[in-house]
């Protein structure tokens, strides 16, 4: 698959139109290889417990009521415990309770990732062998699904992902996006680049 960075740019850049948000060209193990977002995209940033309103997790330390000269992880103080027979240390001192949000290409590559992986199991539903009952198929017969689109919706986000050869294009909008629109994009996307990919061959 040889594309020039220009054209393929240029090609991803095109996707960001009305509700589309991100288009990334990458590979079914996760690598990514090209990719294009608005300048107003963002994931949603990870809320610390030092946040005004946020939920807070506390959980008792198990350790607590066991003797012992090791230390253990304590998360519900802010200091050392003085115990029977050993003393905790509070680690989450020394890591910081604010979690930073991720740089947004950072994030766009960690995202990338996970859907590759979800990709990667959901193209095994393509092949199975099974039979149904009161069928007059043999046993072992191999059926075959038309699965070409990958949609998930999260909280915050919409993303269609669709086979380009060897690799996957993903567009993603917000929410408000129609599933049939954004699905119709990323094929649309994948079949630009397949014809500018017959062009440069």
């Amino acid at each position: 698959m040889i594309l020039q960075a220009k054209i393929l740019k240029q090609i991803l850049d095109e996707a960001l139109t009305g509700d589309a948000k991100l288009c990334v060209l990458f590979t079914n193990t996760g690598i990514l290889l090209s990719e294009a977002h608005a300048s107003d995209f963002t994931f949603k940033q990870f809320v610390s417990e030092s946040s005004p309103g946020s939920p807070t997790i506390r959980r008792p330390n198990k350790f607590a009521q066991i003797p012992s000269s090791y230390g253990a992880f304590d998360s519900t103080t802010a200091s050392e415990n003085q115990t029977d027979g050993f003393t905790t240390h509070n680690r989450m001192d020394s890591l910081g309770t604010d979690l930073e949000p991720l740089d947004v290409n950072e994030s766009i590559r960690s995202y990338v990732a996970i859907m590759a992986t979800l990709w990667r199991k959901y193209y095994r539903l393509k092949y199975y062998v099974s039979s149904f009952e009161n069928e007059e198929n043999e046993p072992s017969s191999e059926y075959f699904n038309d699965l070409n689109v990958f949609y998930i919706e999260s909280s915050n986000l919409k993303t269609a992902i669709v086979p380009l050869h060897e690799h996957l294009v993903l567009l993603a909008g917000p929410t408000t996006i129609l599933p049939g629109l954004l699905k119709a994009k990323a094929i649309e996307i994948r079949n630009q680049l397949s014809r500018a990919l017959e062009i440069n061959d």
